[in-house]
């Protein structure tokens, strides 16, 4: 059977685009990340070999799960500095997002994380 990582602790925060001041994200249950690498196949002609892979911009999702808790949702303080407060106005912001993880020998988030060293 193979080894399962298991990271007890983690915390996450969303910044403003370009800032280091995160905003700590209360009530989060998970939170999962995916990326997808686009390889577009380029052939040479006679050729059944692929001659070259061209690799486009990467597809980054982001999915966390969040408890209505009276804390701000997470769409909120991702679209922060979006150009309004509808829907639409807050569809083309972008935000940091920043996951802290810990040692699961760490009882809560606020130890030094892992590979980041003590100051």
């Amino acid at each position: 059977m193979p080894s399962r990582i298991w990271f007890a602790t983690k915390k996450a925060g969303i910044a403003p685009l370009g800032s280091r001041s995160a905003v700590t994200l209360r009530g989060i249950q998970s939170i999962g990340i995916t990326t997808t690498f686009n390889l577009e196949q380029v052939f040479e002609l006679g050729q059944s070999a692929i001659y070259e892979n061209i690799e486009g911009i990467p597809d980054i999702s982001v999915d966390i799960e969040k408890v209505l808790d009276g804390y701000s949702p997470v769409y909120t303080l991702a679209t922060q500095q979006g150009g309004g407060a509808s829907l639409i106005g807050r569809s083309c912001a972008q935000c940091t997002l920043a996951v802290s993880v810990f040692s699961d020998a760490c009882n809560n988030a606020s130890d030094a994380a892992v590979g980041v060293p003590n100051a």
